[in-house]
């Protein structure tokens, strides 16, 4: 898999993937390498709100919430942090920082329920001074990756850092109106069992 691509030739602007083995699993990036990112790109404490829900999971049930997260010029929006007073000139001027929640089907013949629930990171650090952008993408599903180069290939133009929050965007909820209708359907077929039992 590529970790990493350019969003345009001679552009220090980069979209770095993180991938997830499985959905219950830990990211596939290890503690140095996930260290290494953070500080080389001095990313604010809020993306960890983020981060921390792709843990390695025991049950179904997931607790991450997901959320919103933004830095500009000495504030935060979310429900985390407080940027401090002291802040140095080299840290970043904006930073974005959020969790999608998404459904799939997850092709597993065996299970009754052919939906499974996924969920996408993405932090976006834009750097005033230079105009360079950065992305790193937490576990994009092959689907979104798919999507993700179909798109490179198609623009006459490079991926702008707007592109990747609509197709991000876009990706997570492009299937959960056909997931909403196979519940839709195992409710109406609940209900009408017990009618038509008691027809004589």
């Amino acid at each position: 898999m590529k970790v990493s691509f350019l969003l345009a030739r001679n552009s220090t602007d980069l979209v770095r993937l993180v991938p997830q083995r499985f959905s219950w699993d830990r990211l596939a990036i290890s503690e140095h390498a996930l260290h290494s990112l953070i500080s080389y790109f001095k990313i604010f404490p809020a993306f960890l709100e983020v981060l921390c829900a792709f843990g390695r999971r025991s049950q179904r049930s997931s607790n991450s919430l997901g959320g919103c997260f933004s830095w500009q010029n000495g504030s935060v929006s979310g429900e985390l942090g407080r940027v401090p007073q002291d802040l140095s000139p080299s840290l970043p001027a904006i930073e974005t920082c959020y969790l999608l929640k998404m459904v799939e089907q997850h092709g597993r013949v065996e299970l009754e329920e052919p939906w499974s629930i996924r969920q996408l990171g993405v932090y976006h650090q834009h750097d005033a001074d230079s105009g360079n952008d950065t992305f790193i993408l937490l576990n994009p599903m092959g689907s979104f990756q798919e999507r993700l180069r179909d798109v490179k290939l198609s623009l006459e133009r490079h991926l702008s850092p707007r592109d990747i929050h609509h197709l991000a965007l876009s990706h997570s909820v492009w299937q959960w109106r056909w997931y909403l209708t196979f519940w839709e359907e195992q409710l109406e077929r609940l209900v009408s069992c017990p009618s038509q039992a008691a027809d004589p």
